[in-house]
């Protein structure tokens, strides 16, 4: 995933992204 994006999404939805 994108650096940026991971910090964010780590608590959202980082199985969407990774």
């Amino acid at each position: 995933p994108d650096p940026g994006m991971a910090s964010a999404s780590t608590t959202m939805h980082t199985t969407t992204i990774a």
